[in-house]
């Protein structure tokens, strides 16, 4: 598991629920209306699945702080392997 605190992925979802709809209101009030919480905790859920033992504290910030244009590129990414090019 990523983060010792939590048993099931749900359990870390709702945890961090918070500081995803943080983000993405962050996101609303600069115009960028099209990346949600699920898209942030995927684009990060690929990163932190290669990690061991992350603090809660790890998740929240990365949240917090991630960029937009990542997100986006890797959206972008994910429905471009999903047409299968």
């Amino acid at each position: 598991m990523i983060c010792m605190d939590f048993t099931t992925l749900e359990d870390l979802k709702l945890r961090i629920e918070p500081a995803l709809k943080n983000r993405v209101n962050y996101f609303k009030k600069l115009g960028i209306n099209d990346i949600t919480e699920e898209d942030i905790f995927s684009y990060f859920f690929n990163s932190w699945k290669n990690k061991k033992d992350l603090s809660l504290s790890e998740i929240v910030n990365d949240i917090l702080n991630c960029n937009y244009l990542n997100i986006r590129y890797y959206k972008e990414r994910v429905n471009y392997e999903k047409r299968g090019y």
